[in-house]
């Protein structure tokens, strides 16, 4: 006779493929009619917004938009000219082993951006394009929790503390605001370049829903109506999304924003604009996380007769860890002549890169100046940081999206000293196998040599537990406690169960 357990169903999202993709894109463009002929390139800058992920035919499939700003000095014009391209985006990877039920997610980011005049009125574009990419699958896991409530039929049950993606989701919104510069700063006649930094701030679920509480800080350049000295100003925009989260109880979120589409326009003001509108369109990805307490039975027998038992192991993840890791680059840069006052000045993340106990983060930081002699220049520079990552051989790991703070860069006689603050956080789960019992198939002819054992017998325990003891001779961990009102010493009474 097969005795009947119940059954724990969890369902849940297995990890299943991280990896990153990479693709080099090139374009270029002819200047305007309007615009003066190229002397000399100042900086290049682009960003990448996702506009589709696919998984199909064993292919990874991830299109955007690559929106690319070139500063330069015309020939014959004091001012700062601005020349902007947008190009398609098109990275893609092989992944016979995926199924197009799984789920994708994707961060982009533009590792680095270089730019050439080709002629003094043609520009040629080289942008190197990141995509960090995690498959998603759903399943399934069965775990007996209880046994049947058969006479003498016994088992030992064990708990685990477990951790599991229990969603992956996507949810696109869109944050519009009017930014305004300060009293006292004289008023835009054109920007000339702007750089986006998304954050999520914190997650918490209440009431079966996730509030996601994020910001976006706006990096601008912009030139005033009445000199050619560029300016820059940093905005702070905060927003709030409501999502949906998944049944179980004490979820968390790792939010993944990925920016789509981004509008940033001057408002139109008497003698210059001093207001701007933003329309930032985004796609958060989450995954919720829930950590359960689950009880399982990690073992089984019959007192009345022998029986057999199939067992399983599987692998879970138990529960999880977070650690922010900081880091503070520093570096100084040769310049060809002494800065005079430092205009402009952002730095960008690109994907981290684990390994050896270590997550390596490059770091490029843009740097426009003034010299001496009042000549415009810029300078470009790729850090490198290595953050602490020693989260075990056997985790499932999460590295998160790099966030780098403001870049704080200061002239020292013929070299700029650029510090950029780093913050990653690490998430990771360590590996852990829990075995249980899946099925019990009693014989119901009762086994002769169990019918002439003693009904009584004295053993030694040495290293085995009472569950072992009782197994072996036909008892019950509680009736040996009983038969022993002493304690476990070196000997013990074992009644046989009738």
């Amino acid at each position: 006779m097969e005795e009947k357990l119940s059954l724990d169903t969890i369902r849940y999202y297995d990890p299943v493929l991280r990896t990153n993709l990479s693709a080099t894109e090139t374009a270029e463009g002819v200047l305007g009619d309007s615009m003066p002929d190229i002397e000399r390139i100042l900086d290049a800058s682009a960003s990448a917004y996702l506009r589709s992920k696919t998984l199909s035919d064993g292919r990874i499939t991830v299109e955007g938009a690559l929106q690319a700003t070139v500063l330069y000095v015309g020939q014959g014009e004091p001012r700062i000219q601005k020349w902007e391209l947008t190009a398609p985006l098109l990275l893609t990877g092989e992944a016979p082993e995926l199924r197009e039920t799984d789920a994708l997610t994707v961060w982009l980011c533009v590792e680095s951006a270089e730019a050439e005049a080709v002629t003094p009125r043609t520009l040629s574009l080289r942008a190197e394009v990141g995509a960090a990419v995690a498959v998603y699958r759903p399943e399934t896991l069965d775990i007996s929790t209880l046994g049947a409530d058969a006479p003498g039929f016994q088992t030992l049950r064990e708990e685990r503390e477990i951790s599991y993606i229990a969603s992956v989701g996507e949810k696109s919104f869109a944050v519009s605001e009017e930014l305004s510069l300060p009293a006292g700063r004289p008023p835009l006649s054109r920007l000339l370049a702007y750089h986006l930094q998304t954050m999520t701030d914190e997650t918490k679920q209440v009431a079966g829903k996730m509030i996601l509480q994020g910001s976006v800080r706006v990096h601008l350049l912009y030139l005033t109506a009445e000199e050619d000295t560029p300016l820059q100003e940093t905005f702070s925009v905060p927003f709030s999304q409501i999502m949906d989260a998944p049944g179980d109880s004490a979820a968390t979120a790792a939010v993944t924003l990925c920016p789509t589409a981004c509008y940033l326009e001057p408002l139109p003001g008497v003698n210059g604009s001093r207001s701007l509108s933003l329309e930032l369109q985004l796609t958060a990805q989450t995954l919720c996380r829930v950590e359960r307490r689950v009880e399982y039975i990690a073992d089984a027998y019959c007192l009345r007769c022998p029986c057999s038992m199939e067992r399983e192991t599987v692998s879970v993840n138990g529960a999880e860890r977070v650690a922010l890791a900081g880091d503070t680059l520093r570096q100084t840069v040769e310049i060809p002549e002494t800065a005079g006052e430092v205009l402009f000045a952002y730095a960008e993340a690109g994907i981290p890169i684990l390994g050896e106990g270590k997550a390596h983060v490059s770091v490029t930081a843009h740097m426009l100046y003034r010299s001496e002699r009042g000549d415009l220049s810029s300078a470009v520079k790729r850090l490198r940081s290595e953050l602490s990552a020693d989260v075990g051989v056997d985790s499932a790991v999460d590295p998160g999206v790099p966030l780098c703070g403001e870049a704080h860069v200061t002239s020292a006689g013929d070299s700029l000293e650029v510090r950029v603050p780093l913050e990653l956080r690490l998430a990771w789960a360590p590996r852990e196998e829990i075995s249980f019992v899946r099925s019990v198939e009693e014989d119901d002819s009762p086994a002769p040599e169990a019918e002439r054992r003693p009904s009584l017998v004295i053993v030694r325990p040495g290293d085995r537990s009472l569950w072992e003891l009782a197994k072996e001779y036909g008892s019950t961990r509680e009736m040996i406690e009983s038969a022993n009102p002493g304690g476990i010493g070196e000997l013990l009474l074992i009644p046989r169960a009738r």
